[in-house]
């Protein structure tokens, strides 16, 4: 006996109540293969690419590289304990000021440089190396430095190699507040002067000390004359 497919009756199956090779196809399609959109960025342009997930895999991901930090600002307040210069001593002169006491007190109110009590001021040029051939951090073959008041002479020996600290004029010469030996570390600072922040800070004091003296006379004298005059009514 003959039987046919219990789904669509027609096809030979057999045993009864068997599907067909067509029905089960049918009802049971074969798995196709996932298929996925991802976007991948090719020279900054982005497109679509149909790729399976076993290729996809295998696929370099592109990945937007991280933002540089951004630099910190420099603390300046960091600068003051760095040289302002530094290198071999040469040519070392000693120069009268031949200033007398107000316009050199004068110079270092307005001007910034300390107040020497002494007349004369020692000059020296600081080389990047002993050499002479280099340069230095800004650019020049040396630097002009200038003691107000006394140091030792080892200090400022000829050929020494030092870090001059301290601060730079209108002029761009090196004024020292303190010289380091770079070869024993020993650290010499000028004697016999004034710091222009002493000089402008006396000053200061002393304009306000007669400024108030004058106002307290002028209440004075006003206040007497007023007595008089009030008494003469």
């Amino acid at each position: 006996m003959q039987y046919t497919c219990r789904i669509c009756g027609r096809n030979a199956v057999q045993h009864e109540g068997d599907i067909c090779a067509a029905c089960m196809a049918a009802e049971h399609p074969a798995p196709q293969r996932k298929r996925t959109s991802r976007k991948i960025l090719l020279d900054t342009e982005a497109v679509d690419n149909q790729l399976p997930e076993e290729a996809l895999a295998e696929q370099p991901v592109y990945e937007e590289p991280l933002p540089a930090d951004e630099e910190e600002p420099a603390d300046e307040s960091a600068d003051r304990n760095q040289p302002v210069t530094h290198g071999v001593i040469h040519n070392v002169t000693r120069e009268e000021l031949d200033q007398s006491v107000p316009v050199r007190w004068l110079r270092s109110f307005f001007r910034g440089v300390p107040y020497s009590f002494s007349d004369t001021a020692t000059l020296f040029q600081v080389f990047p190396s002993d050499n002479g051939n280099a340069l230095n951090e800004m650019g020049n073959a040396f630097d002009q430095v200038i003691v107000y008041g006394k140091i030792s002479p080892a200090a400022i020996a000829e050929s020494s190699d030092v870090e001059i600290y301290g601060y730079r004029d209108a002029d761009n010469n090196v004024i020292v507040s303190s010289i380091r030996s770079k070869a024993s570390g020993a650290i010499a600072e000028p004697r016999g002067m004034l710091r222009a922040g002493v000089v402008r800070g006396v000053t200061v004091a002393a304009f306000a000390a007669v400024l108030g003296v004058l106002f307290v006379c002028g209440s004075a004298i006003s206040s007497a004359l007023s007595t008089i005059f009030g008494t003469g009514k």
